[in-house]
Parts: structure tokens; sequence; C-alpha cells
């Protein structure tokens, strides 16, 4: 195992997996440091389903979208597995949702085709919904689900076959710099390397203090659950697409529901969690009455839903910056480490 390395990248969740896969293909000696073991639940990178969409309330994300979906089929190709699931998309809401008429706007700059419904045809289409009159129904084709636990894995063996080295249940203890490198201490060794990436998710704010860089970054405890209803084909494509409801005051954050895979259930929560002091503190057990908290959802646009107990339920992380965007940047003092904490919510279909 080759101890000379020409990049340390910090942590193996989606964007560490896939920062040392290209590193490793463009002929840099690479070690990815993961604190946990890989694929691990503890952050923001786990799970069988992760939305991949061009319909986004900001110009720049579709344009980051339309770059990442052909890198996604390049990386199917090389790793010889599905990871990328086009099951088509509604967005829904109030006609005067700050966020639907942004975001039909963003598209508009990009050109990205989609397709406006009434009410009534998008119910005859996807007759698991119940969706009043009054609102506004655009559907969208490209919509879909990336596998985010097989997204990471095979990301990592792709850059384990150019040569880059991983090193699991390494817990960083320190993070350091000089003009020409960086130097990573861990419990168990002491690493150095010319560059240094720091994608550490819920992890990052501390690891940059360490680097004399202090970001308003918080950390959100943030929970979904899924759910078997009876008729499980009614939640499958192509009976059911992903859904983001747009949603004004009605309910907290943004609404948003992934299909069926046919092994975990549909998939609902809402975009939002509840600020949490640190990574290390967080209560991974999920609600007790998280199920109860998704009801008034359900017997509004999802009535086959209502009173079903959650079939399973998780605790991730966001990392959310004080505008919710994320954040790509380089150290302002050392331009041989960049960071990347796109853990916001909309960051993993970005990783490619």
């Amino acid at each position: 195992m080759s101890t000379a390395y020409d990049v340390i990248v910090l942590g193996a969740g989606a964007m560490g997996s896939a920062a040392a896969y290209y590193l490793a293909r463009n002929g840099q000696r690479v070690l990815l440091l993961e604190q946990f073991a890989l694929d691990h639940p503890n952050g923001s990178s786990y799970g069988n389903s992760r939305i991949i969409r061009y319909m986004y309330d900001h110009p720049a994300y579709v344009g980051l979208a339309k770059a990442a979906y052909p890198l996604w089929r390049d990386l199917e190709a090389a790793a010889g597995e599905p990871l990328m699931h086009i099951t088509g998309g509604l967005d829904f809401g109030l006609p005067s949702s700050t966020t639907f008429q942004a975001t039909l706007d963003s598209v508009a700059q990009h050109d990205i085709p989609v397709e406006h419904l009434t009410p009534a045809e998008a119910m005859r289409l996807f007759p698991a919904l119940t969706i009043p009159d009054d609102h506004a129904v655009v559907y969208q084709a490209d919509y879909g689900y990336l596998n985010a636990s097989a997204c990471v894995r095979a990301h990592v063996r792709q850059a384990q076959a150019h040569g880059a080295v991983l090193v699991e249940r390494a817990k960083v203890v320190s993070v350091s710099a000089d003009a020409h490198s960086a130097t990573v201490t861990t419990a168990e060794a002491v690493y150095r390397a010319a560059r240094l990436v720091i994608t550490a998710g819920a992890w990052t704010k501390e690891a940059l203090a360490g680097l004399g860089l202090h970001l308003p970054l918080e950390v959100r405890r943030v929970q979904y659950a899924f759910f078997h209803p009876t008729d499980r084909a009614r939640y499958q494509p192509p009976n059911y697409p992903v859904l983001i409801q747009h949603t004004g005051d009605s309910f907290i954050g943004l609404p948003y529901s992934i299909p069926d895979d046919g092994a975990h259930g549909v998939k609902f929560a809402y975009h939002d969690g509840q600020p949490v002091s640190s990574a290390d503190g967080v209560n991974r057990t999920p609600d007790d009455d998280l199920a109860d908290s998704l009801q008034p959802f359900f017997r509004r646009y999802l009535p086959g839903l209502v009173g079903l107990p959650a079939a399973g339920a998780h605790v991730c992380l966001y990392t959310m910056t004080p505008d919710t965007h994320f954040v790509i940047d380089r150290h302002p003092l050392y331009a041989h480490i960049a960071y990347a904490t796109p853990c916001s919510g909309h960051g993993f279909k970005f990783s490619s």
C-alpha cells in the first residue's frame, strides 16, 4: 500500500466518494478517509433513494443537473449496475407559490420541457393522488431517484480500481496545513499530501475550524419514513411519480415523496429538520409521532396512506448555510485545500 499521496479526501459520502473517483481517474494518488465504515447511516448519503431532477427554483441548479445526469449514466456503465431510476415527477401547489413560479422560470431559462396538467388530468394519470381544483400541476419526465448507497459504493469501487486507497474508521483528531501541504491526523496515523479535499458532511464545520475558517453551518436532524399501502402498485412507477408539493405556509418545508422501489415502500418526508448542536450528539432514533405528523398531508393529497403506520423510519443530517445554498470553495489562505458542503437536502444528485 502506497503511503505517498497527491490528495487526501476527507469523508467518503456522496461528495467524497465522487471526488476520490474523479481524482484517481485523472491520475492522482488518492487517500480517502472515512471516520465510520463505508456506506454508514450516520450522515447524509445513506439509503435507497435521493431525488434527481431539473426542477429547481434557482437556474444554477438546473445547469448543474444538466451536467450531472450524463455523469450518472457514465458511472452506471463503469460500475455495471443500475443507479439512476427515471420515474417522472410532479410539482404541484397553489399558483401563487413563490417557489413554484421560480421553478418554472428557472427551467424555462434552460429549455427543460414540462407539461402543464389540470388536477383532473394528474389524478387520472396518478390515481393515488388527490389534488384540489385550485392547484397548478406540472409534470417533468426526467425526474427520478438515485440509489444513494449504491452510488457511494460504486464511486468508491471505481476510485479503488484507479488506485485510490480507502481507510475506514479513521476518526480525525486534527487537520493542519502549511503553504505547500496538508496534514490529517487520526487516532491511528498521520497522513500528509500536497492537496486536501474536505467533504466531511455534518462534520465539515469542525474540520474547517481547525484550519481557521469558521463557516455558519448548521446541522439539522431530518426524518423520513416509508409506508406500505394495501395496493402498492398504485405507488410504483408508472402509476406514481416523484412528488414535490409547493406549500406556501401550509406544511413544514417542501413535502416530497419518492415511489415505492418494490422493497422499501413509498417514501415521504418534509424538506426540513431540527437544528442540533453537533453531528456527534444527534438522536438517531426516529420520533414516535413521525407518522402522525405526516397525516395532515396524507389526508389532503394521499388518502391511501392515511392511518398507516410507518414501515420504516430513519434519521439523516442536513448541513445548512443561512441562505440554504450549499458551498463549494477553496480555503482563502490555502489554495491547495478545497471543501464542499452540499448536504443541504438537495446536494446528492450533483455529486457526480
